[in-house]
């Protein structure tokens, strides 16, 4: 920490503005940083500490190659999330497609593939997923369809000013609550009209191959409201992703809401004392704030909170996601497939404790060299990838985290309000996981300070964009 750093976090608030501390410099930690300068103006003032040594979160940038990094995860968007896309537009970033090579999309079942897309016919697809799946793939897309209009609700209802203590009361306004007490499985059937039940093939394998691709985790244990999140692009081909990377978003967020951003300081306790949240740091020094929000999974820090009527977020683990470059030549009798022509651009699988891992899809470098992506839940065995590809391929970097929550239906949903003043965003995940989720939090969470402040419930112009 610098000298002016450390001033800064010592004497945090401006004469007469509501000083705000923020523990997490993620997507929700920033989006929250900068809802807060747009609506309260210069009457914030906002200190956000990091535990690590870079901005993002779980937004993670990964270097595959010299000169070459790309996301290890949160790396696309779709065009109906508002604020994802509006702020990228407005802080000067263009959206392109995702970092991935165009083309087929195939389900495997650790022998072969069981459905494969055809990028080069619509009725091609249409027709083999009639063939095997009937007409679930209809169900699945009204559901998510429904779902995805009830979600919009949300940006009406923040634009009027209305926020709420509980991420259960979010949402039960929106309709989307009873969804967090069903499993995806469960839903799915339960939609399916009686002239065209559910395809049990269509959730073991095509469902389950997108839950795992998304979550990491099967079908049959994530609730229908995080099912319906993953899902969404099936009903969509607006998918995006920041031109550069994801990763600039947060950084933007923070620099144009003029925040004080303190980074390798993590946060040792929040206390409630007298009418202020003192804020202990790991170097010993103390902080006292007007509110404080945590804007980081409880579960992945060692923080202590005391208070009176401090609600203390449970624990809930997070899924554990290995993320492995490789490069290399595939065997296309891994696959059951005859020659190369015949493989997919993405992959992914069923749940089953034989398949090593996730899903599987191809990226590019700058000279055109083809990257593997893996996601798997364990490190790939040596023995699984000598058998997947050719003589030669090398393992360019592997990396470990913790992207999501462990889903387990029936949902508690957690509370945003864990104390008068203090506030929790990440409680919105016990419902659903991804980067305009975690925007909305934000916004709810600034929402709840200006009822906390109400002579500030004007909204101030939004910050003017510093150039990138």
């Amino acid at each position: 920490m610098t000298m002016m750093t450390a001033l800064l976090v010592l004497c945090p608030c401006l004469v007469g503005a509501v000083s705000v501390g923020i523990v997490g410099a993620g997507i929700g930690g920033s989006a929250l940083s900068y809802f807060l300068r747009e609506r309260f103006g210069d009457d914030v003032d906002v200190t956000v500490f990091e535990a690590s040594g870079r901005v993002g979160g779980r937004i993670r940038e990964h270097r595959v190659e010299e000169g070459f990094v790309v996301e290890a995860g949160a790396a696309i968007g779709i065009k109906r999330n508002r604020y994802f896309f509006e702020l990228s537009e407005r802080l000067g970033f263009q959206a392109g497609p995702p970092n991935v090579d165009e083309g087929d999309f195939a389900v495997f079942n650790g022998k072969q593939f069981v459905f494969q897309s055809s990028s080069s016919s619509y009725l091609t697809t249409v027709w083999r997923l009639v063939r095997r799946y009937g007409l679930s793939m209809v169900t699945a897309q009204d559901l998510v369809r429904r779902m995805a209009t009830d979600f919009d609700l949300i940006y009406d209802i923040q634009a009027a000013g209305q926020a709420f203590n509980t991420s259960k009361s979010m949402w039960d306004a929106l309709g989307l609550g009873p969804y967090a007490a069903l499993r995806l499985n469960d839903s799915l059937a339960s939609e399916a009209p009686w002239y065209a039940p559910m395809s049990g093939a269509f959730v073991d394998e095509f469902v389950a191959a997108v839950t795992r691709i998304n979550y990491n985790q099967a079908p049959t244990t994530i609730s229908a409201l995080a099912g319906g999140i993953a899902l969404a692009p099936i009903v969509t081909d607006q998918v995006f992703s920041i031109t550069g990377g994801n990763a600039q978003l947060p950084a933007a967020l923070l620099r144009n809401s003029s925040a004080h951003l303190v980074l390798d300081c993590p946060v040792r306790s929040v206390e409630r004392v007298d009418d202020t949240w003192r804020v202990m740091l790991d170097n010993g020094t103390s902080v006292d704030y007007d509110v404080v929000a945590l804007a980081a999974p409880f579960v992945t820090s060692s923080i202590a909170l005391g208070g009176p009527d401090v609600t203390v977020p449970d624990r809930r683990p997070y899924q554990q996601v290995y993320t492995t470059f490789v490069e290399g030549r595939f065997v296309p009798a891994y696959f059951g497939a005859k020659t190369t022509k015949d493989l997919p651009s993405a992959i992914g699988t069923v749940e089953s404790d034989e398949i090593a891992f996730s899903s599987i899809g191809t990226i590019r470098n700058r000279n055109g060299t083809r990257f593997v992506k893996f996601f798997s839940r364990n490190p790939l065995p040596e023995s699984v990838l000598s058998g997947m590809f050719a003589p030669g391929y090398k393992v360019a970097s592997s990396t470990r985290w913790f992207a999501y929550p462990k889903f387990d239906t029936p949902e508690h949903l957690g509370e945003f309000r864990i104390g008068d003043g203090l506030y929790y965003l990440n409680a919105i995940e016990r419902g659903a996981s991804a980067i305009e989720i975690a925007m909305v939090a934000a916004k709810n969470v600034a929402l709840l300070i200006c009822d906390r402040f109400r002579r500030h419930n004007t909204p101030a112009p939004a910050p003017e964009r510093t150039e990138l």
